[in-house]
C-alpha cells in the first residue's frame, strides 16, 4: 500500500494520512480539530493592530465569498465542460461586482424594503441580497415605465404592477 504524502506535510499524527503541516507551513491543528493560525517570531514582534487588520480583512473577505456562494449560487452551476463553469464563475463574480457599484452611493433607505418584514431591525446596514432586489426592482420599474410612456396606464394597474414587483424582487 502506497502513502500519501503531499508537500510541505510531515509524519505526525491528525492530518491526512497521518500527517501534521511542517514547520514552515501556513496553518496546523488547534483545539477540537479547528485549524489554528500559524505565526512567525517577525509577525508577532508587527503589533497586535497588524494582526487585528488582517484577521478584519478575512472576515470581510470571507463574507464576500459567502455572498457570492448564498445569493448568486455560485457553485452550483451544472455545466458539462470545464471552461464552462469557469466562465459561469466568473460572470457571476462580475455581477457581484456591478451590483455592489451599482449601489455604492445608494442611500439605505433606499436599497432595503422590510415592509413584509417588520421583525427586522430597520436600522440594519442593506445586505447584498437587499442591493440585488433593489436594482431586479428598479430594472423592473424601468421597463414598465418605457411600456407606459406610450400612453396612460390606470392607477389599479400601477398598483398591481407594485405588488408584483415586491413578490419578484
Amino acid at each position: 500500500m502506497t502513502e500519501l504524502r503531499l508537500p510541505g506535510m510531515t509524519r505526525g499524527g491528525g492530518g491526512p494520512g497521518g500527517y501534521l503541516p511542517a514547520a514552515g507551513a501556513d496553518r496546523a491543528p488547534g483545539p477540537a480539530g479547528l485549524p489554528a493560525r500559524v505565526l512567525t517570531d517577525a509577525q508577532l514582534r508587527s503589533g497586535a493592530a497588524e494582526i487585528l487588520e488582517a484577521v478584519a480583512d478575512r472576515s470581510a473577505l470571507e463574507q464576500v465569498f459567502h455572498d457570492v456562494k448564498e445569493v448568486h449560487g455560485v457553485g452550483q452551476a451544472q455545466t458539462r465542460n470545464y471552461w464552462s463553469n469557469v466562465a459561469v464563475y466568473h460572470l457571476n463574480l462580475w455581477l457581484h461586482t456591478f451590483i455592489e457599484l451599482w449601489a455604492w452611493h445608494r442611500p439605505a433607505h433606499e436599497l432595503v424594503d422590510r415592509q413584509l418584514n417588520p421583525w427586522d431591525d430597520a436600522d440594519r446596514r442593506p445586505s447584498h441580497a437587499d442591493k440585488r432586489n433593489a436594482l431586479r426592482r428598479q430594472c423592473l420599474e424601468d421597463e414598465f415605465q418605457a411600456g407606459a410612456a406610450l400612453g396612460t396606464v390606470p392607477r389599479k394597474i400601477k398598483s398591481l404592477w407594485r405588488r408584483v414587483v415586491r413578490l419578484v424582487a
